[in-house]
């Protein structure tokens, strides 16, 4: 027997929708058996999983096994749930007597599944038609790039189904205003937090307050409760909890100490004395910056490996030396002191990463090729047909960022939706939330491209991609609230007649 809030909820919801869900229940079934069988072909036949060890982003694998807390607690160059994740499973491997490659392709595999399964689920509650549910989720499904990142232990699919359980729990809070779905909510915005410093914790904090305060009417008078307020301040503190650790062990207050060095890329910065410690192939002159590095090294941390070895194992550099808070900080300055000076450098860098923004993701933005992330199986000739049609290049520019119609697609699709949102508002549409949510988080992730690192903005760019996705079909097929509204009118008429 249902229950009485069960009941509510399925009453809010349309009855268009609840037909159109009883009718086509096949269709998440059989997507995720089209995605599993496309994962298992590419596992049964390429190289499997890779974990990149040499990557920036990663602490040292022989300090995440050895000395796993200590390396978490003194980790400021990024968010700690990726190494933490790894970390883990590196013990995990050892302690099951499996490798480590494959706990994380079970991992991903799931991943793949949440990803498909809440794509769907984000489609219908936005009310598409059906077909357009089907050819959003096929081209989620069929996107090569997917299965470049489910392959590689990178954050991107991590950040990609982060997303869409945010969304997707935002929509259920709004339909009931329960606290266990809040508690989904909380869990998103601060998984995302601790996965990329790009989702900046005053953002999660901003998106927080949004869902609180668009709550429907209808379920608005259970936001009283104290449950959603002690929710909301735990979610900030444990927010804020990784940034006061930086700022007490090293003096800044962030998710990353990379914010100076990703603020000056692209722009005319005089090369640091430190840059070549910290550049990927091995410079003549890298000795003289590790040594220079060893100087600003403070005695009580020259027995922490992560802050005092210059360099991994695999040789690659260790970007979590004590020396990137010195070099970080006095690009950050350069940075501020060229603004002040030449603000046209920030207009140029911001141009040059949106047309960067517009590339396929799976393009290797350095030499316009798929190398980058190439995979084999061809894999190469399947990224060429996406990229051929949704990407295609419109004028004839250098390799690393041709205009696409994609660069044209992308501001007009926005700006469709932000139109028809307000106009949603203003109607009591009950879509404009989510979209509004959407469009938050698609500008926010534009924005840092823009203005912070966007090198390589088309791969940045990719967790979003599945929400402007979202946002195309909605304007083609849901009808703008004014026809809505004229439609119920109608059908009042001829019912009263």
């Amino acid at each position: 027997m249902r229950s009485a809030a069960a009941t509510v909820e399925s009453s809010r919801e349309p009855a268009s929708l609840r037909v159109l869900r009883n009718r086509n229940g096949w269709a998440i079934p059989a997507s995720l058996l089209l995605y599993t069988s496309i994962f298992l072909a590419l596992l049964l036949t390429g190289p499997g999983i890779r974990i990149p060890h040499y990557s920036f982003q990663l602490l040292p694998e022989e300090a995440l096994e050895e000395q796993l807390v200590q390396s978490l607690y003194y980790l400021h160059a990024q968010p700690p749930l990726m190494n933490s994740l790894l970390g883990v499973t590196l013990y995990a491997s050892r302690l099951l007597g499996v490798t480590e490659h494959s706990i994380l392709v079970v991992l991903h595999f799931l991943l793949g599944l949440v990803i498909v399964t809440l794509f769907w689920k984000v489609a219908r509650a936005l009310r598409l038609t059906f077909t357009a549910q089907a050819a959003a989720t096929l081209y989620i499904i069929l996107h090569p790039v997917v299965y470049i990142y489910l392959f590689l232990f990178s954050y991107t699919v991590y950040e990609m189904a982060f997303l869409l359980v945010l969304i997707w729990a935002t929509n259920r809070f709004w339909e009931s205003a329960r606290a266990k779905d809040l508690v989904l909510v909380c869990a998103a915005l601060c998984a995302l937090t601790f996965t990329r410093s790009l989702f900046h914790p005053f953002w999660s904090t901003a998106a927080l307050l949004f869902v609180l305060l668009v709550t429907p009417r209808s379920s608005r008078y259970m936001l009283v409760g104290r449950r959603h307020v002690a929710l909301a301040a735990t979610t900030v503190l444990i927010l804020l909890s990784w940034p006061l650790k930086n700022l007490a062990l090293f003096g800044f207050f962030g998710y990353s100490s990379w914010l100076g060095y990703n603020l000056s890329r692209s722009l005319p910065i005089e090369k640091h004395e430190l840059s070549p410690m910290f550049a990927l192939q091995t410079p003549e002159d890298r000795s003289a910056a590790q040594g220079r590095a060893f100087e600003l090294l403070p005695e009580e941390f020259r027995d922490v490996y992560v802050l005092a070895s210059p360099v991994k194992k695999s040789g690659a550099p260790n970007w979590n030396h004590y020396a990137m808070l010195n070099y970080s900080s006095d690009l950050q300055r350069a940075t501020l002191d060229l603004l002040r000076e030449r603000p046209r450098a920030f207009l140029r860098k911001a141009w040059s990463n949106y047309q960067r923004h517009s590339l396929f993701a799976g393009k290797n933005v350095y030499s316009g090729t798929f190398s980058l992330m190439h995979h084999g199986n061809g894999m190469g000739r399947w990224m060429r047909i996406y990229d051929s049609t949704f990407f295609r290049p419109l004028t004839d520019r250098p390799p690393r960022a041709p205009l696409t119609i994609y660069f044209f697609a992308f501001p007009l699709i926005v700006v469709i939706a932000m139109i028809k949102a307000v106009a949603g508002a203003g109607r009591r549409s009950p879509d404009w939330r989510c979209v509004t949510l959407l469009l938050a988080t698609i500008l926010w992730v534009l924005a840092m491209v823009l203005f912070v690192d966007g090198d390589e903005a088309n791969r940045i760019r990719f967790p979003t991609e599945p929400l402007t996705v979202l946002l195309f079909f909605w304007i083609l097929t849901v009808p703008w609230p004014r026809q809505r509204q004229g439609a119920r009118k109608d059908r009042r008429c001829l019912e009263s007649s």
